[in-house]
């Protein structure tokens, strides 16, 4: 046998596993999808009156509409991602305290974070196991008013906070993928002085999100 046969039996295997070993994952590349979430709005509220303060248990649920964009990275089983995000929130959360009927709720939010995570693709469709951190800014609303009669007025803040959570993403295909995740975003304290009374909150929201992605690149 001749060294050029020798050499293109043994240089075989390497070209038939090449296209295998650069194959590229479901879950790399650019892409963009739309969402829906269900939230829930828990936490504290208090109210300072004559020197005297009260408190009680926030307590709401809404939904949110939004938008995502990202991209990601995958190493082996190993995935990396950024993704950037916008939400228009509808949720809403009441109490009352020292006769003074208090309501907060989410307003627009964007942010940024990265993903990371593991693949498996034993199954009928390649999944992606993720958790999150994202930087998120949130228009959030504050308002009070006295024995339900006497407004003491709103305040609209822009929180910066961080949201943490996880999921699971099924790419159905190499361009369509599906998720649902799971996140937590504690904003801090709210405050709505007054010359009546003082209103403050401590807003903690889940939010459960389904999302449709597709991979443009």
């Amino acid at each position: 046998m001749s060294r050029t046969a020798i050499a293109l039996l043994l240089a075989a295997p390497l070209a038939l596993a090449a296209p295998a070993a650069g194959a590229r994952s479901a879950f790399d590349g650019a892409y963009a999808g739309a969402s829906i979430a269900y939230s829930q709005l828990d936490g504290d509220a208090s109210t300072t009156l004559a020197g005297n303060t009260a408190s009680g248990s926030l307590d709401g649920d809404g939904f949110s509409y939004g938008a995502y964009a990202g991209f990601g990275w995958t190493l082996g089983p190993a995935y990396l991602g950024a993704e950037a995000n916008f939400d228009l929130d509808d949720t809403r959360a009441d109490t009352s305290a020292n006769s003074t009927a208090i309501r907060i709720g989410s307003e627009e939010s964007y942010g940024a974070g990265l993903r990371a995570g593991v693949t498996l693709s034993d199954f009928l469709a390649d999944v992606l196991i993720y958790g999150r951190a994202d930087r998120q800014w949130t228009d959030m609303k504050l308002s009070g008013s006295l024995a339900n009669v006497a407004p003491l007025g709103n305040e609209t803040d822009r929180r910066v906070a961080w949201r943490y959570g996880g999921g699971v993403e099924v790419a159905f295909n190499s361009d369509l993928w599906v998720r649902m995740e799971y996140t937590r975003t504690d904003y801090g304290t709210l405050l709505l002085p007054g010359t009546t009374a003082t209103v403050t909150a401590d807003p903690e929201v889940d939010r459960f999100r389904i999302g449709v992605a597709f991979r443009f690149f």
